[in-house]
């Protein structure tokens, strides 16, 4: 239905109604659509609007004007490609080349076509994307959310409430916004948290630490389980920054008796693993390290890092797959997949003496 007082523009709102009638069959493939002035009649809408929608549904392949007939709905329209809009981080080296790769081969066998948008890690870029699509229409949107994700800017929230409103759906990988409405494919990430703590636990660990990004909503969840499961010794904190050196030396100095940290991911470790060198710290005979994502990073420490395995493209697979059902009808939006986290045991953990 259309609604006045929705942000969404009122011919994007035509188009949307009328696109979701096309895909359903409530239009039938090859008929005629109602005239421009039926239309004003039973929508209370202005002709320019109408012929606005209509551009917006000839633009998509969906529609097309027979001079002297009228506008018909497009044969074969089942097997028209569905325009499915991707929001990533290419930037992200690590991830990004396990989520473009196994989404792509999902929406290549759905025949849907891809518009791939570098995000820049930034929700003010992502931003201006989502207002780009609200205005051009899209079947899903499938967005890996940027670190700020605690505490996302007000003008990114209304966004997602006019996707919701306008019936767009969307699915977050990786991450989740938790102040707008939840549809995402996910890890598990106070479980990751959890597996480590007992790992070094298990190893007869009990003084430890980890090293945490502030105000990361990944972060801050893995301190949750990794602490949740150290309940009766809870472990020290430093916070990720430029003086991370000098933190960290600190935090050793102060408390010797800690034995094992735990890296927020596999680039931070990286650079534990040098700042315990030039200290003189043996890994692992004096200090045992566990990291997050089992990336290349991981496999070319030396020694090879214990690092928690990323489900990195499953995340991508499932997001599509689940994107794909919404539209077709097959399933319900939100989509809601949590995946379990594992543990890939190397050579940067030993265990306690005594």
């Amino acid at each position: 239905m259309i609604n006045r007082k929705n942000h969404i523009p009122l011919y994007l709102q035509l188009a949307n109604l009328l696109r979701e009638q096309i895909k359903t069959g409530v239009i039938p493939e090859g008929s005629k659509l109602p005239s421009e002035t039926e239309m004003i009649r039973q929508y209370s809408l202005s002709r320019l609007t109408i012929r606005d929608a209509l551009a917006v549904l000839t633009n998509e392949g969906l529609i097309e004007k027979h001079h002297g007939k009228g506008t018909f709905c497009k044969t074969n329209i089942l097997q028209n490609q569905y325009k499915i809009d991707v929001l990533l981080n290419l930037t992200d080296v690590y991830f990004v080349p396990h989520y473009l790769q196994s989404i792509c081969g999902v929406l290549e066998r759905c025949n849907a076509t891809v518009a791939l948008h570098d995000t820049q890690n930034s929700a003010d870029t992502i931003c201006t994307y989502l207002e780009k699509i609200l205005v051009e229409g899209t079947d899903g949107i499938l967005i890996q959310p940027s670190p700020d994700a605690l505490q996302p800017p007000e003008k990114l929230v209304r966004l997602f409430e006019q996707l919701y409103a306008a019936g767009i759906p969307y699915i977050m990988v990786d991450s989740s916004y938790t102040s707008v409405p939840q549809s995402y494919a996910i890890m598990d990430e106070v479980k990751a948290g959890a597996i480590a703590a007992e790992h070094f636990q298990q190893l007869g660990h009990t003084h430890l630490c980890m090293i945490a990004l502030e105000n990361y909503a990944d972060s801050e969840l893995r301190m949750q389980g990794f602490a949740n499961a150290l309940e009766h010794s809870p472990p020290y904190r430093i916070n990720y920054s430029p003086s991370l050196a000098e933190d960290l030396s600190v935090m050793l100095a102060q408390r010797p008796d800690i034995t094992g940290i735990f890296c927020h991911n596999d680039e931070i470790a990286k650079e534990c693993y040098k700042i315990l060198n030039q200290l003189g710290i043996s890994i692992p005979d004096q200090i045992s390290v566990i990291s997050v994502d089992d990336t290349v990073i991981a496999s070319a420490l030396t020694p090879p890092l214990t690092s928690i395995v990323h489900p990195k493209t499953l995340l991508g697979e499932a997001s599509a797959n689940g994107l794909i059902a919404i539209i077709s009808g097959k399933e319900v939006w939100p989509y809601q997949k949590i995946f379990e986290p594992a543990l890939h045991r190397r050579l940067s953990c030993k265990k306690q003496n005594g």
